[in-house]
């Protein structure tokens, strides 16, 4: 649900349309050319990391964004997630036997993946398709694969090929985590959300479990020790617990700071020595557990991932984390964790909330980033989206973005603490020009088209509930607009070509305004039954999710609804569906293109827009990006192509930057360009006579070929 508006434009890819002598030609680039690449900024949240086996200096990180691999200690990175796309992997394992065969698992389809040409490209195992997998693990030797979805486990002897099932007792509940000796397999111990929550342990590879004595209260992570494997360690809030008898008693050690969550993990190239890292941070222990040191990069504070040991090499460590300098992504040591150095050069995998561009000058543009535990921020692009810079002054802040279109170098954006920031200098500084309403999250900013000073906010009155507010002295100070019926909005929008109109969207209607709020009339004829969706299902999913104006027609609006886009040719007064040629998978109604993962997990419609752009240059050809692809009209909305399949990232936000370049904001992937070419004017016809013989269509055709 997008909550600031994003009026965006586009300029359309190289594909053009000739008419000469009644003959069409078409340019022979492909729909299937396009693509969206990964333009900044640079770093972002990463969630796991393998090292080689054998060579130190090659690093496999599981992102928001796929995998990314790194073949100089992390310096650069490249993107290896052929197969699994931008999905969320959250753990890689590496064969030490056969290093070339990597398997990942991913979210939100939870499916197992393979790879056996060093992560190239992977292919799903069907062993974990539409299988809620929680956990993937592994033994060395001899190589095995451990998965785990809510209550069973599965083990694999032969690549992922076939599964042999070993239940844990339903009695020991969800399974949290799970821990397999490195070098004795048998032993396996599992952390589980039984009451109380405790730890299960077994002897024989999985095929019977005991409960571990009186297990500690809200265990999560649990460590064998990779040397005694009858010593376990679990983590608790505070608490460190320790057996040394096969988990049959425990003696628990107070460490302030310990976390049932983040990692734990044992050094076997170090004896008694474990790594703690959440996020307040990484800490080491040398003795067992008994006593924890700071540790890993100096940073106060440090937000922790994951921590990756090379197997090669005892001094190379890897960690996945976010620092106190705002950079995020994988920090690399080479003696120790002495000193630390983080790369971040071609590593994509940042949150992108919105994005806007000046529209003075286009090639400026401005991202709200999420950049993890710590809030957001705000970057900027002053060529295009090659390049952005992080803006000093919006740590914390930064999600929501919004560009004065009367003073393209004024800039808003909100804080975790309920603020709203300003700068008149295009990001160059920010003050604070309101403090909050009771600690309430802001969800939108729109500034008016044509009334200095007039700005609107959504603020989150109760789970995502919103009310607006109009500001008349540029966000100093806020009166709330009444809405009909009391309804919440969804989002706001000002109308570029009429002074005081302005629009709301709410989770069952549209209404305009023509006195900047003061009173509304529903416009929603067309909008109100939600074609394809049972009534109890998708009982909001027609709801306006954005609203784009045509740059020439004042009388034309495009509507992006969850269950498509919807065009009025009259101000409002009707709304018609502008979505054939797209796949929109709603039930009952499934299109054949729907894919299976889809329908089984269907919690609303897929496809619907998540951006709109509108060709400034020739208004009549729009481009949308959904979940299921990014499509391109050229008769405004009327018929729609795909120029990038739904098994490419596509963005939740669209804008133009300049002459034959469009943005993205991805929620995974950072900020995506779309490099296109403004479509030539048709060509007209020749007026010359045609040579004697070359009157039949397919003699004319062989003409224009040469």
């Amino acid at each position: 649900m997008r909550l600031l508006p994003n009026r965006t434009s586009a300029i359309p890819f190289v594909a053009f349309m000739l008419v000469a002598a009644g003959l069409l030609v078409l340019n022979p680039a492909a729909a299937s050319d396009a693509t969206w690449t990964r333009s900044g900024p640079e770093g972002g949240e990463v969630m796991a990391l393998a090292v080689h086996p054998h060579d130190a200096s090659v690093v496999f990180a599981g992102t928001i964004d796929g995998v990314y691999r790194s073949s100089d200690g992390g310096q650069t990175w490249s993107r290896k997630s052929a197969g699994i796309g931008s999905q969320h992997v959250f753990a890689i394992i590496i064969n030490p036997q056969n290093p070339d065969e990597l398997f990942s698992l991913a979210w939100p389809a939870r499916g197992l993946f393979k790879s056996d040409d060093g992560g190239e490209t992977w292919t799903s195992l069907p062993f974990g398709e539409h299988r809620d997998i929680r956990i993937l693990r592994y033994s060395p030797t001899p190589f095995k694969l451990y998965v785990v979805d809510e209550h069973d486990l599965f083990i694999s002897a032969d690549g992922g090929e076939t599964w042999v099932g070993e239940g844990i007792d339903i009695a020991y509940g969800q399974i949290d985590d799970l821990s397999v000796h490195p070098i004795h397999s048998q032993y396996v111990a599992a952390t589980t959300s039984a009451d109380p929550h405790g730890v299960a342990m077994s002897e024989d590879g999985g095929k019977s479990w005991r409960s571990c004595g009186r297990p500690p209260r809200g265990a999560n992570n649990v460590t064998i020790d990779p040397v005694d494997p009858n010593i376990v360690y679990v983590s608790e809030r505070d608490v460190l617990y320790r057996s040394n008898d096969g988990c049959r008693t425990w003696d628990s050690i107070e460490q302030p700071g310990m976390s049932p969550f983040g990692f734990l993990v044992a050094d076997p190239n170090r004896p008694g020595t474990l790594y703690h890292g959440n996020s307040n941070g990484v800490y080491v222990s040398s003795n067992g557990g008994n006593d924890w040191h700071p540790y890993g990069p100096d940073a106060d504070p440090l937000s922790c991932q994951d921590l990756a040991l090379s197997p090669s090499n005892p001094n190379v460590l890897y960690l996945a984390a976010e620092a106190m300098d705002e950079e995020r992504g994988v920090f690399h040591s080479d003696d120790g964790g002495l000193t630390w150095k983080i790369g971040t050069t071609a590593l994509f995998a940042n949150r992108v909330g919105s994005i806007e561009s000046n529209p003075a000058n286009p090639a400026v543009a401005y991202a709200g980033a999420n950049k993890g535990y710590r809030g957001n921020g705000v970057f900027k692009t002053w060529d295009s989206g090659v390049n952005w810079s992080f803006l000093d002054g919006t740590e914390g802040a930064g999600k929501i973005v919004a560009v004065d279109p009367l003073a393209p170098d004024t800039v808003y954006t909100t804080t975790y603490d309920w603020e709203i920031l300003k700068s008149t200098d295009g990001g160059g500084t920010w003050s604070v020009v309101w403090q909050g309403l009771s600690g309430l999250r802001i969800g939108g900013i729109e500034v008016d088209h044509h009334r200095p000073g007039t700005l609107f906010m959504l603020i989150d009155g109760k789970f995502y509930e919103y009310d607006a507010y109009r500001s008349d002295d540029g966000g100093t100070t806020w009166v709330q607009l009444a809405m009909p019926d009391g309804s919440q909005v969804t989002s706001i929008y000002s109308d570029p070509h009429s002074p005081g109109v302005v629009y709301a969207a709410t989770y069952y209607r549209l209404f305009r305004s023509s006195d900047f709020g003061e009173s509304w009339v529903s416009i929603s004829t067309g909008l109100d039954t939600p074609p394809n969706c049972w009534e109890w299902a998708c009982v909001d999913y027609h709801h306006v999710t954005d609203l784009n104006f045509d740059p020439t027609d004042p009388k034309t609006i495009y509507a992006s609804t969850r269950v498509g886009p919807f065009r009025t040719s009259d101000g409002g007064a009707i709304w018609e569906p502008a979505r054939n040629g797209m796949t929109v998978c709603c039930p009952p109604a499934w299109s054949d293109e729907c894919d299976e993962f889809t329908k089984s997990v269907f919690l609303g419609c897929e496809g619907w827009p998540e951006g709109l752009a509108i060709d400034p240059n020739r208004p009549s050809t729009v481009y949308t990006a959904t979940s299921l692809g990014t499509y391109r009209s050229y008769n405004r909305g009327e018929n729609w192509e795909l120029i990038i399949g739904p098994d490419k990232i596509n963005p939740e936000a669209i804008v133009a930057v300049g002459d034959g370049l469009v943005l993205g904001a991805s929620d995974r992937a950072g900020v995506l360009l779309l490099r296109t070419s403004p479509t030539p004017p048709p060509r007209r016809p020749s007026r010359r006579a045609l040579p004697q013989g070359l009157s039949t269509p397919k003699a004319r055709a062989g003409l224009l070929q040469e």
